[in-house]
């Protein structure tokens, strides 16, 4: 966005030279400043132009140099676990509370499905960054069945229906739910940090 904004000064000040070489109220003459203006703001033009085009011609060469199996299981993971659907739900959501347990069903699709030789990318640095994601989802998943418990609703939730131990036994309910939250936090941070560097490797996954 800034390139953008810099060739277009740049093109503004190439006509703004140009209409200031003309211009004279008494009577035209030739003057050395904006000629020298417009070559320095030609210059500038050029030179944003280049770098937004080889920034541009960069990606798409890293991008066909990437292993096409990595493309694929790159865009097949976003398929699964997209910034929205369950990593939003992570992210937003209080433990405390209750949760229907298919809201986290990709996050256990994920741990039996990719954690095979079949769902490994080629690319060192992305693949441990899944195995960083994978780590952190399987911390999350079993916390989850460490703590919680269906409810009499259908609800997955830190407090059964039913319990003795008063106040202390609610700061335990507290501190599990606080537990489980910041492992979801985690998923989400190491979800973000994958698909950052896949995007910036492989783009959006298209082949």
């Amino acid at each position: 966005m800034k390139m953008q904004v810099a060739k277009y000064l740049s093109l503004a000040s190439i006509m703004a030279t140009v209409a200031w070489f003309f211009w004279n109220p008494v009577g035209w003459s030739f003057e050395w400043e904006p000629i020298v203006v417009f070559l320095a703001s030609l210059g500038a033009f050029v030179g944003f132009d280049w770098k937004d085009h080889s920034g541009a011609r960069k990606t798409q060469e890293e991008a066909a140099g990437a292993h096409p199996s990595d493309v694929f299981l790159f865009k097949q993971l976003l398929e699964l676990l997209p910034s929205t659907g369950v990593i939003h739900f992570l992210k937003t959501h209080d433990f405390l509370g209750s949760f229907k347990r298919d809201e986290i069903n990709l996050i256990e699709e994920f741990l039996y499905e990719w954690g095979n030789a079949e769902h490994e990318f080629q690319d060192k640095d992305v693949e441990e960054l899944k195995v960083q994601l994978y780590t952190a989802a399987r911390k999350f998943n079993t916390l989850v069945g460490k703590y919680t418990s269906p409810n009499k609703y259908g609800f997955q939730a830190v407090r059964p229906d039913h319990y003795e131990g008063g106040h202390q036994r609610e700061l335990e309910f507290q501190k599990e739910a606080e537990e489980i939250g910041d492992a979801a936090d985690e998923v989400v941070a190491k979800h973000q940090e994958f698909v950052r560097a896949g995007r910036q490797k492989f783009g959006d996954g298209s082949i």
